[in-house]
């Protein structure tokens, strides 16, 4: 169900741990089932809530909880809502410092770096252009971004904060956008805290894939795509988007 949109920054909960060097097609940690079933209610007309993220109101019908109307949409989309300022359409624009992380373990409640807005990217804060010492290739742009290795192992991370309660679908899209090599990059969905999905495009992959991801989202949850470098960042330039979608 729609909510009231309530500002929340850089808000997370529990942990998760991320290994750099774990592989794709390791066991996703953290993995829970996802309930689409009805909803069930106890009075006919009370209000409810019917789990849609689409439905601004919903009432009890027959011992089912019943929006009105019932909808499909799409309520968040990252690279149509890209934008200059932090928290705008509910879309945060940050960064996982792997190497300054003491543990190895993201943190999603603070181990969320903001990034800075430098005319049309947004960077790491002590970004510099090379050949200085502060340069990395890390960044996020509209339709993308790249991950860095130098000076530091830097992940970058476009957090949406929800401003809906129910089940839904984070929809990823992932391609390799610089064909000249590398080793690849890894999509990492984190939902409140929980890595839900990792999948790797190879090197060579200009067609990558575009995948829906059950989730569950309550006012305030976060949903991190974290874009990892694997081992190198050398041509990692990747084309990745998300939009959140009801199910």
């Amino acid at each position: 169900m729609r909510g009231a949109w309530s500002l929340v920054l850089l808000l997370g909960c529990g942990r998760f741990g991320i290994d750099p060097l774990l592989d794709a097609a390791d066991p996703v940690p953290g993995d829970v089932p996802i309930d689409s079933a009805p909803v069930a209610c106890a009075i006919d007309g009370d209000p409810c809530d019917d789990q849609n993220i689409c439905t601004p109101t919903s009432s009890c019908s027959a011992g089912t909880c019943i929006g009105d109307p019932p909808l499909t949409c799409t309520v968040a989309r990252s690279e149509s809502e890209y934008d200059s300022t932090q928290g705008a359409g509910g879309w945060f624009y940050g960064f996982w410092n792997v190497t300054d992380d003491p543990n190895g373990t993201y943190e999603a409640a603070t181990e969320l770096e903001e990034l800075a807005w430098l005319g049309s990217t947004w960077r790491p804060p002590t970004w510099q252009p090379e050949p200085d010492a502060e340069f990395t290739w890390t960044y996020l742009a509209p339709w993308g971004g790249h991950p860095g290795t130098y000076p530091r192992i830097t992940y970058p991370i476009r957090r949406w904060v929800a401003d809906v309660s129910g089940h839904a679908s984070a929809v990823i899209h992932m391609n390799k956008a610089d064909l000249n090599g590398g080793d690849g990059t890894r999509a990492i969905l984190v939902v409140d805290g929980i890595e839900r999905f990792r999948r790797d495009v190879d090197a060579m992959d200009g067609v990558g894939f575009t995948e829906a991801i059950p989730i569950e989202l309550s006012i305030g949850s976060t949903v991190d795509l974290i874009l990892d470098a694997r081992a190198d960042d050398g041509t990692d330039t990747t084309t990745m988007s998300m939009n959140i979608e009801s199910r």
